[in-house]
Parts: C-alpha cells; sequence; structure tokens
C-alpha cells in the first residue's frame, strides 16, 4: 500500500545526513506479496522487464527456512528474477512484529538473505512496521547490516477509519507522511541503508475531499529533500476490497501519486 497535515504534523526537522551513496530512485514500486515461494509471477517479471522497480516479500515457517527445506526453491526463484532483469527488492516476511519473535525473524532473514548472496538484479530489504520504529525497536528485529540492503517501512494515516466505516472520522487529526516515516528515516541513516515506502496511505475524507490531494502534495514536498527515500508503493485498495479502510485513489489523485518520486 501517502499530505499537507491539517493537524500541523509536518515534520521540520532537518533531512538526516545523506548517505555516502544514495542508489539510484527507483519510484512508484510495484509491491508483491507472497506466501510460499510461489514467484515471480509473470505480471512481476513483465513489470521489471519493462523498467518498474519490484518490492516482493515471502512468508515461509521459520523452522522450515532455517532447516533449509526451501533452499532449492528460493535459489530457483531468485535466479530466475535476477535473469529477468530489472530491479528486484526481496524480503522474508513483511511486518513479521505481528506473527514472528525477533529472533525468529532475524535468523531467518539472514538465511533468506545469505542464499541471495551478490546478484545483479537482487537485492535484500527489510519490512518492518512504521510504528516500531516510533517505539525505538527496531533494533530488536533489524537483521543486521550486512544481509540488509534496504529498509522497507508500512505506515498509515488512519485517521480513526476503522471505526467509522472506512472514512476518515471527525475529530480525528491526520499524520503527515514525513511524520509518519521520518523515524525510520533517522534509523536508515544511521545504518546507512535507504528506505522504500513499502506501504502507504491517507484514509478517504468524505469532508474535505480535496484533502487526499493536499496530503500528496506535502508528501512530496518532504521527499524532495530527503533522497535516501528512494521510492514506495500506495496501498491503493479500499472497503470494496474487503479493507476496513477506504484508501482507494481517484484518477486526480493517482496523477499526483506520480510527483513523489517524478525521476523514478
Amino acid at each position: 500500500m501517502v499530505m499537507l497535515a491539517l493537524t500541523g504534523c509536518v515534520s521540520t526537522a532537518a533531512p538526516p545526513t545523506a548517505l555516502p551513496s544514495i542508489p539510484a530512485t527507483a519510484g512508484l514500486v510495484v509491491r508483491s506479496f507472497h506466501t510460499g515461494l510461489t514467484f515471480p509471477r509473470p505480471a512481476e517479471v513483465r513489470s521489471a522487464r519493462y523498467g518498474t522497480a519490484v518490492v516482493l516479500t515471502f512468508k515461509a515457517e521459520p523452522a522450515a527456512i532455517l532447516a533449509g527445506y526451501l533452499d532449492g526453491d528460493l535459489l530457483r526463484a531468485v535466479s530466475a528474477m535476477d535473469a529477468a532483469g530489472g530491479r528486484w527488492f526481496v524480503g522474508y516476511w513483511h511486518e513479521p512484529e505481528s506473527s514472528l519473535s525477533p529472533q525468529e525473524y532475524r535468523e531467518a532473514f539472514r538465511h533468506v538473505a545469505e542464499l541471495i548472496g551478490e546478484r545483479q538484479n537482487v537485492s535484500t530489504i527489510a519490512v518492518l512496521m512504521a510504528s516500531t520504529f516510533a517505539a525505538g525497536d527496531a533494533g530488536v528485529w533489524y537483521p543486521g547490516d550486512d544481509v540488509v540492503d534496504s529498509l522497507g517501512v508500512d505506515g498509515y494515516d488512519w485517521r480513526g477509519c476503522r471505526d467509522n466505516g472506512g472514512s476518515a472520522a471527525a475529530g480525528v487529526g491526520s499524520r503527515s507522511f514525513g511524520s509518519i516515516m521520518g523515524d525510520a528515516l533517522v534509523f536508515a541513516s544511521a545504518h546507512g541503508k535507504p528506505v522504500v515506502a513499502t506501504e502507504f496511505a491517507t484514509a478517504q475524507d468524505p469532508a474535505a475531499p480535496d484533502f487526499r490531494l493536499r496530503w500528496l502534495g506535502d508528501a512530496a514536498r518532504w521527499l524532495a529533500t530527503r533522497p535516501q527515500v528512494i521510492g514506495g508503493a500506495y496501498f491503493d485498495h479500499g472497503t470494496h476490497d474487503g479493507f476496513r479502510c477506504d484508501w482507494s485513489l481517484s484518477e486526480r489523485e493517482r496523477r499526483a501519486l506520480t510527483e513523489l518520486w517524478p525521476d523514478g
């Protein structure tokens, strides 16, 4: 799964110190989720070949990963992605905070990363929740500088939507893209890693139809001075897809979304 914050939540802190070498902008990416090693799919390969970076995460039981039972399948999948060309960010178990222990996640991630190794077109990404960075707990989950190429961040401007039929609730303040992602950027900069906003969105506000456009505009201005955030994926889904909040964009909002990474 992005604001001019009406509640004054815009981050005014100076951008973190630039990384020694910032990777090329990934821009708006294709975000793929897998249970098991059923990748890459044909649509993902086409996206990569046509120049759209793919952020792909998968779930498999940590015990099976660590025992090596899935090594052959994983190596075949990674080799297929590398051979397809393009740019692939591959991560084990996005948002592990809700399902695994820190040790399970770190050890399984490291095993996967060691199998991926050094590839021309495939790199590793560790995807954690924005709230984990905000709470100061990212270090507990972080697999290590030697196996993580990029950090992914999943963060939302909920605005009470889960208890309000999917829309922003009256009187509930919003959070800017910058305030949601800022703590992760500080952590990533300290570790010399680029950031991908792997899921982000803001709830629909029927009382302020142009709010989301302003939110996206603010995000674009924040990103303009923070090249360490190299790309992202807006979670363009809603209640009609079975989710509790309406994140889905209008065509006008989708056009505004492209301004977040204009060089991507």
